[in-house]
C-alpha cells in the first residue's frame, strides 16, 4: 500500500514559449506554485533561445531565497514540519532543487547564445524534437535525450502549457494512449488579462476575433487562395463593428489595435495566434491559467468560464516575494548601459525631482518600425516640455536607432538612450513618473507593481484591452489616440465610439502629447498615481488572502 507522503509526491512538465513575454510570467507562475506546493517537482522544456533568459532571471537577486530551503515559504515550512521528509518525499528540497531545465534541441548542434532571428525555426525544431523528450519524462527514464533525469522515479501528474504551444494537448492525448497511461490535467497559460482571453477565444457568435480569423480563413482556402495571403488580409483583421467585451466599455474592433498598421507583424506570428484557439478549445485542454487578477475583472472572468465551459484559474500577478516588498531592488552591474541609465536617473533626481523622468518602452516584439516619425514626435514632445526621459527599444526587430533620432537626444541633456534597461529598476526609481507603454502584460504587471502611471500605445493582441481596463475602468493612464494607425487603410475608421475624431496629422499628435504630459504633471497625474496605487493594493491583497492565493492553490491541487 502507497503511503500518504509518495502520494502527495507530484511532477508536472511545463511547455513554455520561446518569446521571453511568455515564458517570464509562466517561470514565475512555476517558481511560486514550487513555494507554495512542497510536494511538486517541476520540469521545464525550454526552446534554446530561452534557456539565456531563463538561466539569467533564475540567478538574479530577487531568485536567491529560492535556492535554499531556510528561505522558503511559512506555508512550506508549516508544511514540511508535518510530513514524513524520507527518499522522494524529502518536501526540505528547496524550491530550486524541485526544478530542473531541459533544453529541447539536438545536443550535438547546442548554441552558445541567444540568438531571437532564429525563432521560427527553433519552434518548428522544437515541436518536431519534444514527442521524444516527454515520451523520456512519461517513462520515468533516467536520462531525457542526452539530459540525466533529476525527477526519474516520480510519475508526471500533469502539464502545463503555453496556448501557442498548440500541439500540446493532441500530442500528449496520443502519447499517453499508446504508453498505457491514464489521463492527466493539461492546463493552457495565456499571460492575458480575462478581458484579451475572451476577445481572442471565445466562439464567432460571441464576436471572438481569432474564430472570425478562421471562418474567413477557411472560405478563403476553399476558393483556392494561398493560406499566407488569407491570414495576411484576416489575421488581427477590423471590420469596424462595436465590441462589447464583458467589463470594459463599448469600443469599434479597430480600437484594440490601433498602432497594429505601424509594426512589422510576421504572417508566421499571426498563423501561430490562431492555433491558440484550437489549443484551448482542446477536449483535453483541462482549464486556462492567466497571470493577472480576478478582483479586478470579476465580471468578465464568470462570462469567460461560462463561455469557455471550463474554469478559468486567474492566479494574480506573478513575481518572486523581494518585488512585493516597498523597497527599491538592488541592481548587479555588470552591464554598462544598467550602469548608464541608473546614474542617469539618479541625476535627474537631483535635477529635476521625484516623478520627473518618463520611461518610453514598447517591449521586446512590438515597435512602430514603419511609423518612426512617432518616436520622434514623443521625443520633441518632451523636450519642448524639459521633461527628462529614458528611451528603451528592446525589440530585436530594431539594432539602432537612424541618426536623426541618436543626434536629437545626444543633443537634449534630459535625454537618455538604450537598447536595453534593467525595467523593472528603471520603473521602481524614484525619479521615474510615468511609462509610455504598448501595455504588454509584463510592462502593464510592472507598472502597477511600482505604481507608474501610463500612457498607452497599444499595437495588437491583448495590449488594447489592458490599455482600456488601466485607463477606461481604473482612471490609471491616458491612451494616446492621434497616433492610431490601423491596418485597415479605411477612410471610415476615423473616429474611436467615444466620439473622438482621429485627425492623425503631426500637428494633431503634438498637440495631443502636449496635453498628456500637461496632464500627468498636474492634480489628474496625481489621481492617476493614486488610482494606480490602488491597483497595487487590490493586487497585493489578492495575493496575499484573496482570490490569487486561493486560485494558486486550486491550481496546485489540479497539478
Amino acid at each position: 500500500m502507497t503511503n500518504m507522503t509518495e502520494e502527495r509526491i507530484v511532477h508536472s512538465i511545463v511547455i513554455p514559449l520561446g518569446l521571453w513575454g511568455h515564458s517570464r510570467p509562466l517561470l514565475h507562475t512555476c517558481l511560486n506554485l514550487l513555494v507554495s506546493q512542497p510536494s511538486l517537482h517541476i520540469t521545464i522544456l525550454l526552446e534554446p533561445t530561452a534557456r539565456f533568459q531563463v538561466g539569467n532571471e533564475l540567478v538574479s537577486p530577487a531568485l536567491r531565497h529560492l535556492h535554499t530551503p531556510n528561505n522558503i515559504s511559512t506555508i512550506e515550512k508549516d508544511f514540511t514540519s508535518n510530513t514524513n521528509t524520507n527518499g522522494l518525499g524529502n518536501t526540505t528540497k528547496s524550491p530550486m532543487e524541485r526544478l530542473q531545465l531541459i533544453v529541447v534541441e539536438s545536443y550535438a548542434h547546442a548554441k552558445e547564445a541567444f540568438d531571437p532571428s532564429h525563432l521560427v525555426t527553433e519552434a518548428t525544431s522544437y515541436a518536431a524534437m519534444i514527442p521524444t523528450f516527454l515520451e523520456h519524462l512519461l517513462k520515468g527514464n533516467e536520462k531525457v535525450v542526452a539530459v540525466d533525469n533529476k525527477f526519474r522515479g516520480i510519475k508526471v501528474t500533469s502539464v502545463i502549457f503555453d496556448l501557442f504551444q498548440s500541439f500540446v494537448p493532441e500530442l500528449m492525448t496520443g502519447l499517453l494512449k499508446t504508453l498505457h497511461l491514464d489521463p492527466i490535467p493539461l492546463l493552457g497559460f495565456c499571460p492575458s488579462n480575462a478581458a484579451a482571453a475572451w476577445h481572442h477565444f471565445a466562439t464567432e457568435a460571441s464576436g471572438g476575433f481569432i474564430a472570425i480569423t478562421e471562418s474567413h480563413v477557411k472560405v478563403d482556402l476553399a476558393n483556392g487562395r494561398d493560406i499566407d495571403e488569407a491570414y495576411a488580409e484576416h489575421g488581427f483583421a477590423s471590420y469596424g463593428v462595436v465590441k462589447q467585451i464583458p467589463g470594459l466599455p463599448p469600443k469599434y474592433d479597430y480600437e484594440y489595435r490601433p498602432l497594429l498598421g505601424a509594426a512589422i507583424c510576421p504572417i508566421a506570428v499571426t498563423r501561430q495566434v490562431s492555433t491558440m484557439y484550437t489549443s484551448l478549445w482542446h477536449p483535453a485542454c483541462s482549464g486556462l491559467i492567466l497571470p493577472t487578477i480576478q478582483e479586478l475583472e470579476e465580471e468578465c472572468h464568470k462570462a469567460l468560464e461560462v463561455e469557455l465551459g471550463k474554469p478559468v484559474y486567474m492566479v494574480g500577478i506573478q513575481f518572486p516575494r523581494p518585488m512585493w516588498q516597498h523597497t527599491r531592488q538592488p541592481i548587479e552591474m555588470e552591464k554598462p548601459e544598467d550602469c548608464r541609465v541608473i546614474e542617469f536617473l539618479d541625476g535627474m533626481e537631483k535635477k529635476h525631482g521625484r516623478n520627473s523622468v518618463v520611461y518610453i518602452s514598447f517591449g521586446s516584439l512590438w515597435y512602430p518600425s514603419l511609423r518612426l516619425e512617432l518616436i520622434v514626435y514623443i521625443l520633441d514632445s518632451l523636450a519642448e516640455a524639459v521633461i527628462p526621459y529614458v528611451f528603451a527599444y528592446a525589440t530585436w526587430l530594431v539594432t539602432e536607432q537612424p541618426k536623426e533620432i541618436q543626434e536629437k537626444i545626444a543633443a537634449y541633456p534630459n535625454g537618455c538612450m538604450v537598447k536595453f534597461a534593467p525595467q523593472w529598476q528603471v520603473l521602481q526609481h524614484p525619479a521615474v513618473g510615468f511609462a509610455v507603454t504598448h501595455c504588454g502584460s509584463n510592462s502593464t504587471a510592472e507598472c502597477i507593481m511600482t505604481e507608474t502611471p501610463i500612457v498607452a500605445m497599444p499595437f495588437a493582441a491583448d495590449q488594447g484591452e489592458f490599455a482600456s481596463m488601466i485607463c477606461d475602468i481604473y482612471k490609471a493612464g491616458i491612451t494616446l489616440r492621434q497616433t492610431s494607425t490601423f491596418k485597415e487603410k479605411n477612410a471610415n475608421f476615423d473616429k474611436y465610439y467615444d466620439g473622438t475624431r482621429i485627425i492623425g496629422t503631426e500637428a494633431a499628435i503634438k498637440d495631443e502629447l502636449k496635453h498628456a504630459w500637461t496632464t500627468l504633471k498636474g492634480l489628474e497625474g496625481e489621481v492617476m498615481r493614486n488610482n494606480m496605487r490602488h491597483l497595487r493594493s487590490v493586487a497585493e491583497t489578492s495575493r496575499t488572502e484573496g482570490k490569487g492565493m486561493s486560485t494558486m492553490s486550486r491550481v496546485g491541487q489540479c497539478l
